[in-house]
């Protein structure tokens, strides 16, 4: 043997091995919270969206019942205008001449 091992030497490579293990749990500790970052930049960005969605879809939900309000209208508006074309005297006449036609 070249040299006997001393106490030193051990805790020199107990140094060493600490060293690596704070620099591997500070590697970790970066990465994890690159991932924390990044996680929430996603959670955001799908919240944006999901509120996008919903205003879009409130938009359209408001425009369809506004269309839905303006035809029962006009389909009101139709409907008493075809009441009124035929008075009880029309009506009367119609009548006798449907059967002959």
């Amino acid at each position: 043997m070249s040299q006997p091992i001393t106490i030193e030497d051990i805790y020199k490579l107990f140094e060493k091995t600490n060293e690596k293990f704070e620099q591997s749990r500070q590697e970790y500790d970066r990465r994890a919270a690159e991932a924390d970052r990044r996680a929430d930049e996603a959670k955001a960005e799908a919240d944006r969206r999901a509120a996008e969605y919903d205003r879009r879809a409130a938009e359209a939900k408001a425009e369809a019942d506004r269309r839905l309000a303006k035809l029962e209208k006009t389909v009101a508006n139709t409907s008493r205008a075809v009441d009124s074309l035929t008075t009880r005297w029309g009506r009367f006449v119609e009548e006798l001449v449907e059967p002959a036609v």
